[in-house]
């Protein structure tokens, strides 16, 4: 009974942890790929990739909502 709480309560910790660095890396990639790109063509290929960063923003924005609101029903779900 004593380990399922500690398992329980590693899972409710990581959960977040884990959404927090998908979003930080995701929004690290951003910026390394317009150095990058903004290097090697200064003109034409940053335009376009901050075009799609803000398609990519606006879904993992909605994805951070959806898991979240689906970490938070299961937590305060009642079991069975």
């Amino acid at each position: 009974m004593m380990l399922m709480f500690f398992i329980e309560l590693i899972g409710h910790i990581a959960r977040p942890l884990t959404l927090s660095v998908r979003l930080f890396g995701n929004m690290i990639a951003k910026h390394k790929i317009l150095l990058i790109l903004g290097l090697l063509a200064p003109a034409v290929v940053p335009t376009a990739v901050l075009g799609l960063g803000v398609l990519v923003s606006v879904i993992q924005a909605f994805v951070f909502v959806l898991l979240t609101t689906l970490y938070l029903a299961g937590a305060v779900e009642e079991s069975h």
